[in-house]
């Protein structure tokens, strides 16, 4: 999957560390952007088909190239200065469904 970057307000830096908290130029609404998004996501299923029933084994892997995308800007008070929060990393999941 590929995304062009979320657009975003930017962070005034030293009014944020004045406040505490995070402080957004608003004179500048949404004018930066995030780097694009791209996520690969890799899906195995098995399959077992029985007369009443079906049974299926599936393995999902998403973030199969564990690339770490930007969602979030925020000011840190602690550190005194703005960082970026990433999504989950790779994301297995295994899936186990009985159809009657």
């Amino acid at each position: 999957m590929w995304a062009g970057g979320q657009r975003y307000t930017p962070i005034l830096l030293s009014e944020s560390q004045e406040a505490g908290y995070t402080v957004r130029d608003n004179n500048k609404i949404f004018d930066e952007k995030m780097p694009d998004f791209l996520r690969l996501d890799a899906q195995l299923t098995y399959r077992i088909d029985r007369p009443k029933t079906t049974h299926s084994f599936k393995i999902d892997v998403q973030n199969a190239t564990n690339r770490q995308n930007y969602f979030n800007e925020y000011y840190n008070s602690e550190t005194q200065k703005i960082e970026r929060a990433t999504l989950l990393g790779i994301l297995p999941i295994m899936t186990y469904k009985v159809q009657f």
